[in-house]
This record gives C-alpha cells, sequence and structure tokens, in this order.
C-alpha cells in the first residue's frame, strides 16, 4: 500500500509540474499578446492622429472648395452681366464701351484662372482619398485589437487558478 501512495504522488507530482510548465507557457503567451496589444494601441493612436491630420486635411479643402466656388460664381455672373450689357448696346460701333466690355471680360476670366478649379479639385480627391485609407487601416486595427483581446481572454480563462510554482524554502 505505501507502494501504491508514493506511486499516486509520484503521479500527482509529474501532473503538477506539467500544469506548472503549461502555465508557466501560457503566462508567456499572455505576456507576449500583451505586448503586441500595447504596440498596436500605440499604432492604433499615431493612426488616430493620421485620421485628425486627414480631417483637418478635408476641412480645409472644403473651405478651398467654397472659396473657389464663390470665384466661379462671381466670374460666371460678371460673364452674364458682361453679355447682357453686350446684348442691350443699341449698336456695337461704340468701340469705348466695347473695350470696357472686353477688360471686364479678361478679369473675369482672370478671376475664374485663379480660382484653379483643377488643382482644387486634385486636392480634394487626394484628401478624400487619405481619409478613406486612414479610416480603413483604423478599422483593420481595431478588427486585429479585439481579435487580440479576445485571445488573451481565452488564455486567461484556460489558465488554473492555483499556483502550481513550489518554492523551495531550504535546500
Amino acid at each position: 500500500e505505501a507502494g501504491q501512495i508514493q506511486q499516486g504522488a509520484r503521479d500527482t507530482k509529474a501532473e503538477a509540474e506539467e500544469l506548472r510548465d503549461e502555465a508557466s507557457a501560457l503566462a508567456g503567451r499572455v505576456a507576449i499578446t500583451g505586448n503586441k496589444v500595447k504596440e498596436l494601441e500605440e499604432k492604433a493612436a499615431g493612426d488616430k492622429d493620421l485620421t485628425t491630420q486627414a480631417k483637418d486635411k478635408v476641412g480645409q479643402a472644403k473651405s478651398d472648395a467654397d472659396e473657389a466656388t464663390r470665384q466661379v460664381e462671381k466670374a460666371l455672373q460678371e460673364v452674364q452681366e458682361i453679355m447682357k450689357e453686350l446684348n442691350d448696346l443699341p449698336n456695337t460701333d461704340n468701340e469705348e464701351a466695347l473695350n470696357q466690355l472686353e477688360r471686364r471680360l479678361n478679369a473675369a476670366e482672370d478671376e475664374l484662372r485663379q480660382a484653379n478649379l483643377d488643382q482644387r479639385l486634385q486636392s480634394l480627391r487626394e484628401a478624400r482619398n487619405l481619409q478613406t485609407q486612414s479610416m480603413k487601416n483604423y478599422d483593420e486595427e481595431l478588427k486585429y485589437l479585439r481579435h487580440e483581446v479576445e485571445n488573451i481572454e481565452d488564455i486567461n480563462e484556460s489558465l488554473p487558478e492555483g499556483c502550481w510554482k513550489r518554492m523551495v524554502l531550504e535546500p
């Protein structure tokens, strides 16, 4: 009977050592995953900064677009007034009036060129693309972080409640 007790004690000891090794390995994996989560959180914070910058650029692009719209509307209104005045001229022999209308038309054309619509439109497209990419990256990071948190929770739930590490007090 003493042999059976000794064998049971050895089996229990071997099982405890296996559990200790497994718990140690799981604790190591939890630490590694925790570090990964911390790194990803820092990266997400950086991505948040990029998103903020993208939003600022979009806001600036919107302001630029509003200004361009205002300039275009002003120039178009001037062109319409010039056309109306040209139609209202009793005859086209009035060279001074025609020269004045031509100067106004040239000024309206300059205003349209200054609006720089092509460049502003390109700037708006770039800002939109940057914001879209930033949001996509943010969503991917968030999805990955949620998955990592679930993994950590699963690992934590699989760890035993007790401490299996034996401390030797005396040699």
